[in-house]
């Protein structure tokens, strides 16, 4: 047991009141409601941007899902071109021909190729010399995935466009070009700025980018991400917009999946959105109604002003270095440049030294009690976030409101995070006791600063953008403890130390806390490890002051908070009404067994869909069409239709001693917007389609998306190895059901099905022996 001079003695109630008061304000002040603006009517000036204006074309678009190659998606592209036109600009479409394979770390291969087709207008600058002049990009898509309304997610960000175009006729004409890009395939597959930046002339003409999407359906915009040379347009930004949020913590994490083929303009590039009230994946919150007039307006102001102060200035002079910005409750957006980051950090890494050794003079503790501090800290932190992990998706009863597979964000969600929160705030403070017990509190507060320190070394190398979150929580920290052991801080009473402690904290409250609010609206529940990892990080800061409250108060009140916190996040459903669901329902025509089935995934069975399975008892494979590995599923024999087969003629079936060749012809005669092709049972070697090379190494496992090809000749090259009997499975897949297949359905049955999210699916398989 180890023993020291206490640097804090265990405080009365009163004092432990009026530190977790202080503590509450702090994050009530950290999570006070962002502010955004109120929603200008449609009588609104012309001159400024009117978020009744534009959810007229949010209403219009957004009644129905418009993935990419179907007929929703080429309506809303009419109207969309319609609309510029009435603008007073000469918008085209490109139609492009792109790809991309993704091939995973076991050698499975995915390609998607499809049709895009992608809106493009210019709005021309007044400069004498605006043709020779780099030109400002705004850009937002216009698709959904297959079963969303799209509202926010699509809708809201193309109907800003067009509203701040409309309103930029009404300013002083700007001396820089203006292209306006409404993309298409950019939902999951990111298609369609990558046939721009690929094959447009004017992707060479771009000398900034301003990209404007939706995470959410509430909620203000941040700037959620950057692209080269921001210094001066995060600066610029700053003082243009009205209310700028945003931290470049969120452009790190988010930044490394990026896909995003727009960066590869290599000019500076600004991506805003939201993180509030985040649709599901399948979009079936995604609708008008649930749009917050607010964040549109903000969306809105802030594309108008940032158009109008990047339309001004010469792009060319904007690349400068790389900077830092996050938000500060009181004071607003802090920004510096890149370039500081490393003097920073060796500031921190210098003040911890010195502070080490003050604490080794002053207190009786050793080095390696230190390091075995930090790497306790460290195993903590690791143990927080994988426990939080596992407890997520190892006990669902815990968070049944939470389903954002099937219903999307709902307004329980901060409930959850805060119960998890405090379940881990209780496993820190258990394990950090036992820490303390064996190396004492202050080599076990001095070790979680030292692992602080050597993770901002390693943040500043790879990840410079998030590394504020850690230089000045450890800044006042290290002040803090060195106040502790040295001057008049260390003659000080209880209370007086106990506020040196809260000044310390302060920094990492107000900057952390933020923080976890918008990674987890962002990146949970399937990252649920990030948000507590970020608490790891205010409860090592906190070490000395967690340690003034005694642990049976301290364990207790957790154990309660997160109780209660659970309780009420369990209580009640999660939305005031049932929201649209889409319509799992599929109707099958299978060539290989020449029947036709009714399908729906292996769920529980609502009154509406039950009937078209009452003689069935579980759900089972398809065996009959080829698919022996495809997933367990309700199946129901189904009226035939006079949807088309796949038209698929074999061409060729060569096997040699290396390989087999095969070539084969595929036609949808039904023009499916979307068609899956995937081999079975051996591994293709090469794949080519019209002469366009797919895969040109060994795929374990091959598949394919075609989107957009309509009714077009497809000439498949294949190489696979030889000796196999293998198959390969074709499906055409069409939005709705065919007509009077299915019977119909009360008007006010519930849930409400989201429109044309049903699917029907026409297949075929070829064996080759």
């Amino acid at each position: 047991m180890h023993t020291e001079k206490p640097l804090l003695e265990k405080s009365s109630a009163a004092v432990v009141a009026a530190v977790v008061l202080a503590i509450a304000g702090l994050c009530v002040l950290a999570l006070w409601p962002r502010p955004i603006p109120r929603p200008l009517p449609a009588n609104a000036p012309p001159a400024s941007f009117s978020a009744e204006r534009a959810f007229i074309d949010i209403a219009m678009l957004a009644r129905k899902p418009r993935p990419i190659g179907s007929d929703a998606n080429a309506e809303a592209r009419r109207y969309l071109l319609e609309h510029l036109r009435a603008l007073g600009l000469d918008p085209q479409v490109q139609s492009a021909t792109t790809q991309k394979t993704d091939i995973d770390r076991y050698g499975n291969a995915h390609v998607t190729l499809a049709v895009v087709s992608n809106i493009v207008a210019r709005l021309p600058g007044n400069a004498p010399d605006h043709a020779q002049r780099p030109a400002l990009l705004l850009s937002a898509h216009y698709d959904t995935a297959p079963q969303s309304l799209g509202a926010a997610a699509a809708a809201a960000p193309v109907a800003a466009v067009l509203e701040t175009v409309r309103a930029l006729r009404f300013h002083a004409p700007l001396p820089n070009d203006v292209i306006v890009l409404m993309l298409d395939g950019e939902t999951g597959v990111k298609l369609g700025s990558r046939a721009f930046v690929e094959q447009h002339p004017w992707s060479h003409e771009v000398g900034m980018v301003l990209q404007f999407e939706t995470g959410g359906s509430r909620g203000p915009m941040m700037l959620y991400e950057t692209r080269g040379g921001d210094g001066n347009a995060v600066s610029a930004w700053a003082r243009t917009a009205a209310l700028p949020l945003g931290s470049s913590l969120m452009h790190e994490l988010h930044g490394l999946n990026d896909g995003k083929a727009l960066k590869q303009l290599g000019v500076t590039g600004l991506i805003f959105t939201n993180v509030e009230g985040a649709p599901d994946a399948l979009g079936s919150l995604d609708t008008p109604q649930r749009l917050d007039h607010g964040t549109l307006q903000h969306m809105g102001e802030t594309m108008l002003a940032l158009t109008g102060q990047f339309g001004k200035q010469p792009l060319a002079q904007v690349a400068s270095p790389d900077h830092v910005y996050f938000e500060l409750p009181l004071v607003g957006l802090v920004h510096y440049s890149s370039t500081l980051i490393w003097p920073f950090t060796r500031l921190a890494c210098l003040l911890f030294t010195g502070v080490f050794f003050l604490t080794l003079q002053r207190s009786q503790i050793a080095p390696r009690d230190v390091v075995n501090g930090a790497l306790a800290y460290l195993l903590m932190g690791a143990s927080m976030a994988l426990a939080a992990y596992f407890v997520w998706l190892c006990f669902p009863w815990l968070h049944p409101a939470y389903k954002p597979l099937f219903e999307g964000a709902g307004k329980h969600d901060n409930w959850y995070l805060l119960a998890f929160m405090a379940l881990a705030s209780g496993l820190f403070v258990f394990l950090q006791r036992r820490l303390q017990e064996v190396i004492g509190l202050a080599a076990a507060a001095l070790g979680a600063l030292l692992a602080m320190t050597l993770l901002l070394l390693v943040t500043s190398a790879l990840m410079p953008g998030a590394s504020y979150l850690l230089t000045w929580p450890l800044f006042a920290a290290l002040f803090a403890f060195a106040a502790l052991h040295a001057g008049p801080g260390a003659r000080m009473g209880q209370g007086g130390r106990i506020a040196i402690l809260l000044a310390g904290v302060t920094p990492g409250v107000l900057l952390v806390v933020p923080l976890l609010r918008d990674v987890y609206l962002a990146l949970t529940p399937e990252r649920m490890n990030l948000p507590i990892g970020l608490l790891a990080i205010l409860l090592g800061l906190g070490t000395v002051l967690l340690a003034a409250i005694r642990i049976r108060f301290m364990s207790r009140a957790l154990v309660l908070a997160s109780a209660g916190l659970l309780l009420v996040a369990r209580a009640g459903a999660p939305y005031g009404e049932v929201p649209p669901q889409p319509n799992h329902l599929a109707y099958l025509k299978d060539a290989y067994s020449w029947k036709s089935y009714w399908l729906m995934p292996g769920h529980a069975l609502d009154d509406w869909s039950v009937q078209y399975f009452k003689e069935q008892s579980a759900p089972r494979r398809l065996i009959e069409t080829g698919d022996y590995d495809g997933p367990r599923q309700w199946v129901a024999s189904a009226p035939r239709s006079d949807v088309a087969f796949p038209y698929i003629e074999v061409l060729k079936d060569d096997e040699g001693d290396t390989m087999r060749h095969i070539e084969f012809l595929l036609v949808s005669k039904n023009r499916a917007p979307a068609v899956e092709l995937r081999i079975a049972g051996a591994h293709a070697l090469r794949t080519e389609v019209n002469g366009r090379k797919l895969t040109t190494t060994t795929s374990n496992f091959w598949s394919m998306s075609l989107h957009g090809m309509r009714d077009q000749r497809m000439l498949f090259k294949m190489d696979l190895e030889p000796g196999k009997v293998f198959r390969i499975l074709v499906e055409e897949r069409i939005p709705g059901l065919p007509p009077h297949q299915a019977p119909p359905r009360a008007p006010d049955a519930r849930p409400v099905f989201t429109p044309l999210t049903e699917t029907t699916i026409a297949s075929d398989t070829l064996v080759f022996r």
